[in-house]
């Protein structure tokens, strides 16, 4: 009962392009893509008991490749997790 998991389970369709520029410190070739759609799944398990919470997230599970604004990789896979203390 103190222990909880949550997922949570996005698609994303964007619109519009980007630059991308495939050979990192050359900015004389380029190629103008559409933004692909993709899907992420994050979870969160976590752990409480008399005002204390511990988690540990889990983002982006699957590994998913994808771009933010201006053809930005963002990161794979990664984990976080922390402490919630409720005084009072």
């Amino acid at each position: 009962r103190r222990m909880s998991l949550a997922l949570t389970a996005s698609v994303y369709d964007r619109n519009g392009s980007y630059t991308d520029y495939p050979t990192p410190g050359d900015a004389s070739v380029s190629q103008v893509r559409d933004y692909e759609p993709y899907f992420l799944l994050d979870g969160r398990l976590s752990w409480e008991k008399k005002g204390w919470k511990l988690y540990f997230d889990v983002m982006n599970m699957i590994d998913t490749r994808y771009f933010d604004f201006g053809g930005l990789e963002m990161p794979g896979v990664w984990f976080s997790g922390g402490i919630v203390v409720t005084i009072g």
